[in-house]
């Protein structure tokens, strides 16, 4: 058996690729959970969306178009909740983000904790976050017309593609 000895430029490979790892490691180790997270979500959703399109005919562009618009409604349900924008008083924004049920939630939980008086500022300022009962009865009424609504209207869509034989 032959023993290969390292030269020096085999020497100084191996420690600038040690270097790179350990630069590496520095730059990406505040990112791992994120990067984790990143990993598990994405493992989920390929399995929904191999069932969603196994339920959908076998047709994988539809199941990644919804798994898609999934996500984006998620996206407006973060944004439009009013945790990151202000929106109270902003035309058009403010009417918008009536129709979002996050951000009555937001409102109710704000109300019942007294968020303005714990983190005071321009986005805790809002009325829909006041610590009251009016506010807040105000807030849970909203949630629980939209839901009826959303619900309404799911089923209303749910039902048409359903077939006339089981509508009876």
């Amino acid at each position: 058996m032959a023993h290969t000895r390292l030269d020096g430029h085999q020497i100084f490979s191996w420690l600038l690729v040690g270097l790179a790892l350990v630069l590496l490691w520095a730059i990406l180790q505040p990112f791992w959970s994120a990067l984790f997270l990143a990993a598990v979500l994405a493992g989920v959703f390929s399995g929904l969306q191999r069932r969603l399109a196994k339920r959908l005919g076998g047709r994988a562009g539809l199941a990644a178009g919804l798994l898609t618009l999934l996500v984006l409604l998620a996206i407006v349900q973060v944004v439009f909740c009013g945790a990151l924008l202000k929106l109270h008083g902003v035309p058009g924004l403010e009417q918008l983000s009536w129709l979002v049920p996050s951000r009555w939630a937001l409102g109710a939980m704000a109300g019942t904790i007294g968020l303005a008086r714990i983190v005071p500022g321009d986005l805790t300022g809002d009325p829909m976050f006041r610590h009251s009962t009016g506010a807040w009865l105000i807030n849970m009424g909203m949630l629980v017309v939209l839901s009826v609504v959303f619900g309404w209207l799911v089923a209303r869509l749910l039902r048409r593609h359903e077939p006339a034989v089981m509508r009876k």
